[in-house]
């Protein structure tokens, strides 16, 4: 009965957060920035960020790893760049240079959780895909207790992102 209770804890969990989350301010991208994005190509003395949801994996994760669903917000230098929601990917050109990432939860009325900053330096004419991971650790000790740790994910090259199954977007103004 007690490891079966335990399997739910981390839906249970889910639901509630779900319960509490504010969409994504987003658009669909024009059409010149959505051929820009899917061919690669970026504008002269621009540097591009794509970022988009990963998944939700660790050891409470009894049946697999899942989907983020959430939306969320990416952060450059302390201040909001890019929001997304569930199959989104938000497209954000920035000028070349050094930049602390990271990425937080919308939640309403109350502060989300977020990523620790990750510090990248963009070139010019580069694309940095940057994923939004949670791992979910589950510590028996006085009944199940849930820890959350978001991570923010930099690849620059060959990353598993696959473009045809994503809306692109930007963020609403």
């Amino acid at each position: 009965m007690h490891m079966s209770f335990c399997r739910f804890v981390p839906m249970i969990c889910a639901l509630l957060v779900a319960s509490c989350v504010v969409p994504a301010p987003t658009q669909v991208a024009p059409p010149a920035l959505e051929q820009s994005v899917r061919s690669q190509i970026v504008p002269d003395n621009k540097a591009r960020v794509l970022f988009y949801l990963g998944k939700v994996d660790g050891n409470a994760m009894f049946l697999g790893a899942v989907d983020v669903r959430g939306p969320s917000d990416l952060l450059a230098n302390g201040q909001i760049v890019g929001s997304v929601n569930y199959q989104e990917v938000v497209a954000v050109d920035l000028s070349p240079g050094k930049y602390e990432m990271f990425w937080k939860q919308r939640v309403k009325g109350e502060e989300g959780l977020a990523s620790a900053p990750v510090t990248i330096t963009l070139k010019s004419g580069q694309t940095a895909y940057l994923r939004a991971d949670i791992t979910q650790t589950t510590i028996i000790n006085f009944g199940p207790v849930n820890k959350y740790v978001l991570s923010l994910d930099v690849c620059y090259s060959s990353c598993q992102l696959d473009l045809n199954k994503k809306k692109i977007v930007v963020t609403a103004p």
